[in-house]
Order: structure tokens, then sequence, then C-alpha cells
């Protein structure tokens, strides 16, 4: 029978991990006919199931189904180096999927060097011994086909299950953070946002258009590096009376079903996991940048242009004004192009016709 072997960071609930269940529990359900092992570097303890056999990267016991598999798919830069470091031991053929765009990624984050140095040994180096590449989008495949050209690039959407079924009180939230949402929710328009967060997540954008949206609140789901230079913001925009901080939460997409708005107003993206989890719940604003712009339509989501905030402003009483209208060509889009279902499909069909080859 033949073999895939996934190798991830850690069993972690984060978006490239995410996608990788998704895979797996697609092939489960609908073929018999491949064994499934994955493969983790970081021991945590877990946040995901996969229903499969699960192994820590320096398990020699089973090392060896890693090595004999017949495709071998990492995803990260360090499974992508652990691919690059043993590519002699592993018989099959080694997938990647880039989850992001490297340099605009790093370059927002932290700053441009750094970004082109990374992208450089990433792309020119650590990747030069797969056979196949994985973009999210064609926008990123035609930027990394002029600087890949020892590997196949294929373009594959991520895709991801809704689920519909979410009350309050499935939501991992205090006493006091259920009054606070209450209130917010009784006085003021909801704006939410599930990331983590990071610089090149925009969300200092949505905390200055505060100032002109008096009827709005923002509650932002997560943590990171920039928490603290946000809620500063809010402090100096007189706004902080209107952004709820809940930090990071065990299953943040179920806190989508509590927003009017849901918001991405990042500076960059490599596709955007929680535009899909959120579009069944809320009427979506996004930046105007190409990941964007490829995924959905002026029909299925509010634009504005980055950087601007009276276009930010506009655009998130747009959504407002249509948000029914929204949520339903959204998911309808959703339903034809970004389920789970779909994305795992399109994976299958490539490790068959790579098994065949």
């Amino acid at each position: 029978m033949k073999s895939v072997s996934f190798i991830i960071p850690a069993l972690r609930n984060a978006g490239p991990v995410i996608v990788v269940k998704g895979i797996i529990e697609f092939i489960i359900a609908n073929h018999k006919n491949m064994v499934i092992n994955v493969f983790y570097l970081d021991r945590i303890e877990p946040e995901l199931s996969f229903g499969v056999n699960c192994y820590h990267i320096e398990d020699k016991k089973n090392i060896s189904k890693l090595f004999n598999s017949d495709i071998v798919h990492s995803h990260c830069l360090r499974p992508d180096l652990y691919v690059f470091k043993n590519r002699s031991k592993i018989k099959g053929k080694c997938l990647s999927t880039l989850h992001t765009d490297i340099y605009k990624e790093y370059k927002n984050n932290y700053n441009s060097i750094y970004g082109f140095i990374l992208e450089w040994v990433w792309v020119k180096l650590i990747l030069s011994k797969h056979d196949n590449i994985i973009c999210l989008t064609d926008c990123m495949r035609r930027k990394y086909d002029k600087k890949i050209k020892e590997a196949e690039l294929i373009t594959i959407n991520n895709g991801r299950n809704i689920d519909k079924n979410i009350g309050l009180n499935r939501l991992e939230l205090s006493k006091e953070e259920k009054e606070k949402i209450s209130f917010f929710k009784k006085n003021y328009k909801t704006i939410g946002s599930v990331s983590v967060l990071y610089k090149r997540k925009g969300l200092a954008q949505v905390i200055e258009s505060l100032e002109k949206l008096s009827d709005y609140c923002f509650v932002i789901i997560g943590s990171g590096p920039e928490e603290e230079n946000l809620k500063k913001l809010a402090d100096k925009k007189g706004v902080s009376d209107r952004c709820l901080f809940l930090g990071s939460k065990k299953d943040g997409k179920l806190f989508y079903s509590l927003f009017d708005i849901a918001i991405f107003p990042a500076l960059s993206e490599g596709f955007g996991l929680s535009l899909i989890e959120a579009l069944y719940y809320c009427s979506c604003v996004c930046s105007d940048i190409d990941t964007f712009n490829e995924l959905f339509n002026v029909d299925e989501v509010s634009f504005f242009q980055l950087g601007n905030i009276t276009s930010l402003e506009n655009a998130i009483r747009y959504a407002d004004k249509n948000r029914d209208e929204f949520i339903k060509k959204a998911y309808s889009k959703y339903l034809s192009h970004y389920t789970a279902d779909i994305m795992g499909n399109h994976y299958y069909k490539l490790y068959l016709r790579l098994m065949d080859s």
C-alpha cells in the first residue's frame, strides 16, 4: 500500500497544521488506499488530533516509515530544512507547501533585510531538493515561478470546514469576559479579529478607524508581539473603552459567531484561512492585497485601500450595511472553492499522480 508522511513543526493548532489535518481527514474518510503518518519536530501537549499515527522526528524505531514513504510532504521552514538535510535517505517524492510570501511576511514582521535573506536561503537553498512546491494562490505561484527552477510549482487553495453549531457556552470565556462581550454587543456594532498579533496583520489600522466609527467596538482574539503596541495605540487614540483584548483562545475560530464584521487588514497574507472560517457568520472587510483580491471579489467581501483609514471606515460601514448579501455570496464561493474536501481532493490527486510518475 502506498504511503504519505507529513512533517510539521508541532501538533499545534496553527494554520499550516490545520491544513495538514484537513488533508488527512479527507483521505481517511474517502480513500483506503494510503497509509498516512505524521512526524513532528517539537514535543508539546497536542492541540490537534489527526486520526493517524504521529511520531516525534527523533523516534528511531519509526523513522524508517518516513524514509520509506512514497510521498514526504513538509510544511514550514524547519520541516523543509529537515528534508533538505535528509533528502538522500528519503526514497519517495518530496513536496513542500509554501504557506506565505516569505519576503513580505518577514519584512513586515521584522525588516526588509531579514526578509530578503530568509527568502533567498529558503527558496534557493532549502527547497532545492524538493520535487514539487505547492503555492496557496496563483499570485504566489507566479512570484516563485521566477525564483524556483528545480521543482514543479502547483497552486492548491487552502480549504476549511466551517463549524455551524456554535453557542456562547462553547466559547472559552470567563464570567467577566462574557459580561464585557454582552455589554459591547448591546451598545455597539462589533468588529472582530482572530489572529496572532503580528505587525503584518495590520490591526493598528482598525484601532485608528475607531476614532470616526463611534458606534463600533473592536474585539481582538489572540496574542503576540504587537499586543502592547496595540493597547498603547488604543489609549493614545482615546478608544481603549471600545477595544477588548481577550488573548489567545483554544479554538479562536468559534468567536466569529460573536462578531457583526470580521476584519482582515493584513499587510501581507499567504492565503487567509481565518477569512474562510469567518464568512459564514460575518460580513468580511479585507485589505486590497493580491491574495484577498484573488480569493474573493467586491460582491463577496468589502475591500479597503491598505493604509487609508478613511477607506477602511467606508469599507466597514459598507460591510455593515450589506451584511446579509455579503455573507450569502461569500458562503456560496466557499462551497464551490474552499471547503476542506475540495482541498483534500486536490492533494490526493496530486499524490496519486506523483506516485505513478
